[in-house]
């Protein structure tokens, strides 16, 4: 029979058990450097992970599996929250319990009570858990909490359901917010909204003030002061929002049916879906601008003058013949526009607009997604050096001497007619804005000419400063409809063969693989005339040279082995275009009702050898030159960090240009800058 072992002594299983202890220190604290490397990384990994994953706080989204229509992306603090209608949910909403048991309306003289909701309210229910979280969290002691409760359920309940009662101050630590309540003007709800928005989840004591008493036996105090504090919005531990907030609150406000959205949604939230204002549907056949000649009748006039009018997008009168201009305001149009039965049935019948112009039955791809490439970059590189770039360096001069043309707006309101400041002023701001934007494609075209040198894909870069030869117009304005001069068989036929041809004519233009048909025209600097800005209009007009051109450039940079964001530089310029030609046909309407002699200068160009202010002038575009010259070759070397001091001078000296060109305007002389940019070179 075998013996069981002797067991050990107490005292010496506590050595054996200290001795292993000993041993495992030990052999933690001689881990190899590298195996603590390793443990080291891991745990840095861990926390980098930990760092970036999404911890859903909302309990449907930590379910075992994706519940459907609840992405983990749908708490508040990722919702849109902008303070109009939106997507999800309207946040002025969760403002209005911002104190517990009370429920306000933000309106137009202010905060005002709706009504008394303490008895519903989970935070003032003191025994629940989920108030007591609330309490733990915010550093509220129940006494404090039941206090409350008690007011609210009191004396106070009756007295606050009894006339209109207004929030008259909110203090938070040691600030006050006045809400403005006895002044001649109280402050309006937005702002109050805003000032309740940035209160933080703490303890805060608000004043209640009385304005529209009822004859009542009770009495009732003028005001009611309540400490109590901002409710959080969500529980701190689940993320689900406050139980105070009943089904369907959160949403009061939204866009119900969408609809609506086109003539009700007050901040007109959805601007791709609902375009304010228009301009109307250009047919094939008719020509945004006159003919060569000038000539044609009061009605051709009256006809080319309309597609230039802006419409309301949802006017109810939708016969061309009366369509009438788009007012001022929104409570001018609201009038005339559809009203909210007829937006609900016959919606989808409002006029798709693309480029800001309504489309009809016909629309045809432009040549921005049509256009063949070119067959190799030094075809390209040469469309860019000799035609692209300096194109754009002209027309900024075109437009800047064109602007200088114009009388000021002290100028204007001087001759005392109606209207007139107003329409040069606009004119004198557009005209502005499309020559920045020139002077940034000019830089655009030589980024895409070094982005092709430092690929490697032309042998080499030099800045292009250069002006153009040569100025195109459009084609599009041969394409007019014979006059109703008879209603004879033979006449008739000669007009419907003018409107098939014109068609054909449209659709091959629109569709054109290469740049359009276009004359062209020397560049000129002139007064901003009628005729001026018919040359400007059709030089910008989509589908025109520059949108075709640059069409044909962005669809050879779309190809392999060019850069891929250099296509999107191309794009922006052509898009660009569209912006200019609106601009244009806003600036020929506000002209429109005035003569020319009115709004322009009596400038002509002074001579580029003129001493004096064109002497100054000369120097300050050499200034521009040479630091725009050191701009591109630092870029093109890829040192862009240096070019700064660069840029500044030249916006400096531009500056200063512009100040000289008005004064030398206002003395009948031009700055001639074609001239003095060739002397320099």
């Amino acid at each position: 029979m075998t013996r069981p072992p002797k067991k050990p002594p107490a005292s010496a299983g506590a050595t054996v058990r200290d001795a292993k202890a000993v041993s495992r220190r030990a052999a933690a604290e001689e881990l190899p450097t590298e195996k603590q490397e390793r443990r080291e990384d891991a745990r840095a990994k861990a926390l980098q992970l930990r760092q970036n994953k999404i911890f859903p706080r909302n309990l449907t989204a930590r379910a075992a599996y994706l519940v459907p229509g609840n992405p983990v992306v749908t708490r508040p603090e990722d919702a849109v929250a902008n303070c109009f209608p939106g997507l999800e949910l309207d946040v002025r909403n969760l403002d209005r319990r911002f104190f517990p048991g009370l429920v306000f309306e933000f309106v137009d003289d202010g905060a005002r009570l709706a009504y008394v909701d303490a008895r519903q309210d989970p935070d003032l229910q003191v025994n629940a858990a989920e108030a007591q979280r609330v309490y733990k969290s915010l550093n509220i002691k129940p006494e404090k909490a039941q206090h409350l409760y008690d007011q609210l359920t009191g004396d106070e309940e009756a007295w606050l359901s009894e006339g209109r009662w207004y929030l008259e101050w909110i203090r938070q630590g040691r600030k006050t917010l006045s809400m403005g309540r006895g002044r001649d003007e109280p402050l309006d709800s937005y702002t109050i909204w805003r000032l309740i928005r940035s209160l933080e989840p703490a303890p805060v004591t608000i004043s209640l003030r009385i304005e529209s008493p009822r004859d009542t036996d009770n009495e009732q105090p003028a005001r009611i002061e309540l400490e109590g504090w901002r409710r959080r919005y969500t529980d701190e531990e689940t993320g689900v929002i406050n139980l105070a907030y009943q089904p369907g609150e959160l949403m009061q406000g939204l866009c119900s049916p969408w609809q609506h959205d086109f003539r009700d949604c007050q901040c007109f939230y959805w601007a791709a879906n609902h375009p304010d204002v228009v301009l109307g549907e250009l047919y094939p056949g008719e020509a945004l601008t006159p003919t060569e000649n000038g000539s044609g009748s009061a009605t051709q006039k009256g006809e080319q003058l309309r597609l230039t009018v802006p419409l309301d997008w949802i006017r109810a009168d939708r016969s061309r013949a009366l369509e009438a201009e788009a007012l001022g305001t929104i409570a001018d149009n609201r009038p005339y526009q559809l009203d909210a039965f007829r937006i609900n049935s016959a919606w989808q019948d409002l006029s798709i607009v693309l480029e800001g112009r309504e489309i009809g039955g016909l629309y045809v791809p432009q040549s921005i997604e049509t256009a063949n490439p070119f067959r190799s970059p030094s075809i390209l590189e040469e469309r860019l050096r000799k035609t692209l770039a300096p194109l754009e360096l002209t027309l900024t001069f075109e437009y800047l001497y064109a602007r200088f043309s114009l009388l000021t707006f002290d100028e204007a309101e001087r001759k005392r007619v109606r209207g007139l400041a107003g329409a040069v002023m606009l004119a004198r701001d557009r005209l502005m804005m499309i020559a920045i934007s020139e002077m940034q494609h000019l830089r655009w075209a030589n980024q895409m000419l070094w982005e092709l040198y430092q690929h490697k894909l032309v042998p080499s870069y030099a800045p292009v400063l250069t002006l153009a030869t040569e100025v195109p117009t459009s084609d599009t304005a041969s394409m007019q409809l014979a006059p109703k001069t008879a209603n004879t068989r033979a006449a008739k036929k000669a007009r419907r063969e003018a409107i098939s041809n014109n068609v054909e004519k449209f659709i091959g233009i629109e569709r054109s693989a290469h740049s359009p048909p276009s004359t062209m025209r020397s560049p000129e600097l002139r007064r901003l005339g009628t005729k001026v800005v018919d040359d400007f209009i059709a030089v910008e007009h989509p589908s025109g040279f520059i949108d075709g051109a640059y069409a044909r450039v962005a669809a050879t940079l779309r190809q392999r082995p060019y850069p891929d964001h250099l296509a999107e530089l191309a794009l922006r310029i052509a898009s660009d275009g569209v912006q200019h030609e609106a601009r244009f046909l806003e600036i020929k309407a506000a002209l429109a009702p005035f003569q020319e002699d009115q709004y322009l200068r009596a400038i002509r160009p002074g001579k580029a050898e003129a001493p004096g202010d064109i002497r100054h002038a000369r120097e300050l575009l050499k200034t521009i030159r040479d630091n725009l010259h050191t701009v591109y070759v630092l870029s093109a070397h890829n040192d862009i960090q240096s070019t700064g001091p660069h840029v500044a001078k030249a916006r400096t000296a531009m500056t200063e240009l512009l100040e000289l060109g008005e004064k030398l305007a206002k003395d009948g002389i031009g700055l001639p800058f074609f001239g003095l940019w060739e002397s320099l070179q």
